[in-house]
């Protein structure tokens, strides 16, 4: 095979280079109703040392928020839950998920939102 790379760098003038997914933003089965938001459930892939930083964003920015997981922690797999605040509703939501630090991997395997649809109710722009 062929030997001759270049790692890709991790820093620009000393400012880390942190990497990131993004979800599109998911209106579930009814993009007409609101859902009152439960939990967002987390596999990922074991990184020693790594964490992980998932942010959620509602109505595009409406509610937001963020949380860590440790990735350092399990056998081959983390699996993590994260709980909204009580009461959170939206029609819209994304998550999006970073490393915390340069040169630091990760790998998501799969993610879940929890949720439950509201009754349909006219909802003023």
């Amino acid at each position: 095979g062929d030997t001759n790379y270049t790692q890709a760098p991790t820093s620009d003038e000393g400012a880390n280079i942190n990497a990131n997914w993004k979800s599109k933003d998911f209106g579930g089965a009814d993009p007409f109703s609101e859902k009152q938001l439960d939990a967002i459930s987390l596999v990922a892939r074991k990184q020693d040392g790594g964490t992980l930083t998932g942010t959620w964003t509602i109505d595009g920015g409406n509610a937001s928020g963020a949380y860590t997981v440790t990735l350092s922690t399990g056998s081959n797999v983390v699996r993590n839950n994260y709980r909204f605040p009580v009461g959170l509703r939206g029609t819209f939501f994304n998550i999006k998920f970073g490393n915390n630090a340069a040169a630091q991997p990760f790998e998501v395997i799969g993610f879940k939102m929890d949720y439950f649809e509201q009754p349909w109710r006219v909802l003023t722009p």
